[in-house]
């Protein structure tokens, strides 16, 4: 009698165990799809915004000058759509927040020289 109710308890803690793993397992899998999910999503965005301002940089949209302001030589350079050099703001990139100088390595676009003037005031205030 006392074997059997060891048999029993025993049972019971491995199905509990068991069903712990399963419950465990499911939510793991679930969080691992649904950041996938979320992943392809933002990198669908990124081809699409990347896809986007290539276009704008070109001019093939909107047939203004476009800039593009890159760190140059420890400075902000400011560049035209083809990748000339047009200007220098006298800025030392690393005196700027991470924020700033992240933005600045993939490039902050100006779509117009208005655009881009107000981007130069920012960073020489």
């Amino acid at each position: 009698m006392e074997l059997e109710n060891d048999k029993r308890e025993l049972t019971t803690a491995a199905l509990i165990v068991a069903l712990a793993a399963v419950l465990i397992s499911a939510i793991s899998l679930y969080f691992i799809v649904s950041v996938s999910v979320r992943l392809d999503r933002l990198t669908t965005e990124a081809e699409k915004l990347n896809s986007a301002v290539s276009e704008l940089a070109a001019g093939e949209e909107t047939g203004e000058q476009v800039f593009v302001l890159h760190e140059y030589e420890g400075v902000i350079g400011v560049f035209d759509s083809s990748g000339v050099l047009v200007d220098i703001i006298n800025v030392k990139v690393m005196s700027l927040p991470e924020a700033d100088r992240k933005m600045l390595e993939s490039g902050i676009y100006a779509f117009s020289r208005g655009e881009l003037l107000s981007l130069i005031e920012d960073y020489t205030e």
